[in-house]
């Protein structure tokens, strides 16, 4: 059950959220799965045309807050939110983190308000770190 599955095993299914056939669509932006009797949810963070220069996604905050109380609550063994993007050949994944970890690094961040709601924009990286040259 969930001792038996490693990090490994759930990160790389997380990868390819899009393509794996372990998950399943649960309203927008958001994926479930079980792996081996883990229960793996997972929220994208997209580009939209606003940002699409830059190097933010945005991430809805309703969605992220259903992910972490779907956690919290022992609904879901593990959380993820993904970076994606669309490009000719279908949706890709780009960098991965934990939700908690996530939450903790967007806990003084003001939402923005947008036309689908509250969302955070984060780097493309999740580094919410600036390195300066000195």
């Amino acid at each position: 059950m969930l001792d038996n599955t490693s990090d490994d095993v759930i990160v790389a299914a997380v990868r390819n959220v899009f393509t794996d056939p372990h998950f399943s669509s649960v309203g927008i932006l958001g994926y479930r799965a079980e792996i081996d009797g883990v229960i793996v949810g997972v929220v994208a963070a997209t580009k939209s045309q606003q940002f699409a220069d830059s190097l933010y996604h945005v991430l809805n905050k309703p969605r992220f807050d259903k992910l972490l109380e779907g956690l919290n609550a022992g609904r879901l063994h593990r959380a993820y939110v993904v970076t994606t993007a669309l490009t000719q050949s279908g949706r890709f994944t780009g960098s991965i983190i934990e939700a908690r970890e996530l939450a903790e690094m967007l806990r003084n961040e003001t939402p923005r308000i947008g036309r689908y709601g509250d969302f955070y924009l984060v780097p493309s990286d999740f580094n919410f770190t600036k390195e300066e040259d000195f």
